[in-house]
């Protein structure tokens, strides 16, 4: 055989073998990719169940089986969520608990926003810009809604126990509460 014809032999293996290395990368890497897209999807769905169970419970929900969904939101949080996720649950757990006396509204919304956060970086395939000065709040339903009358003073249209020095509430710019339960309320 030529000099030519093994070179062009050689050659001709050599770009096949590469050819098929880069189809059997390209099927594994299009296969992970496809998993964790679809690990983010069950993530996210989990999350958004926790927030609905929470928003069942949120400052006023009292009834058992509100109760009960949030507790299984929360304890299904162990299959899917990171540790950093689970200890911000924990740490928001401990604020929101039956058995903390001490409960302050601030704390409440910095472990809230702290949770918010961690449930967003951990299902966001990019990184989102979430400022860590920026609250996220829970918002409760209006005091007439559902039957369910609660007394409120008219001059609010949010907490009447807002924290002194700010500005009165309006459907642009809600209050921030001081009551001992955390109270964010829409309008």
């Amino acid at each position: 055989m030529s000099p030519t014809v093994v070179a062009v032999i050689i050659s001709s293996l050599v770009s096949g073998c590469v050819s098929l290395g880069v189809v059997a990368l390209s099927d594994t890497f299009g296969r992970k990719r496809d998993r964790e897209a679809e690990w983010r999807k069950v993530k996210l769905a989990q999350y958004r169940e926790f927030t609905a169970a929470l928003s069942g419970i949120v400052h006023h929900g009292t009834d058992e089986a509100s109760q009960r969904r949030y507790a299984d939101a929360v304890n299904n949080m162990t299959l899917i969520a990171p540790p950093q996720v689970l200890e911000a649950l924990y740490a928001f757990q401990d604020e929101t608990s039956f058995k903390n006396t001490q409960r302050n509204p601030v704390r409440y919304e910095n472990l809230f926003s702290d949770l918010a956060r961690k449930m967003r970086l951990d299902c966001h395939p990019i990184k989102p810009r979430d400022s860590e000065h920026f609250l996220f709040r829970t918002v409760d339903i209006p005091p007439t809604v559902e039957g369910v009358e609660r007394a409120m003073p008219s001059r609010y249209t949010h907490s009447p126990l807002r924290i002194s020095g700010s500005a009165l509430p309006s459907a642009a710019m809600p209050s921030t509460s001081i009551a001992p339960d955390p109270i964010i309320q829409s309008t």
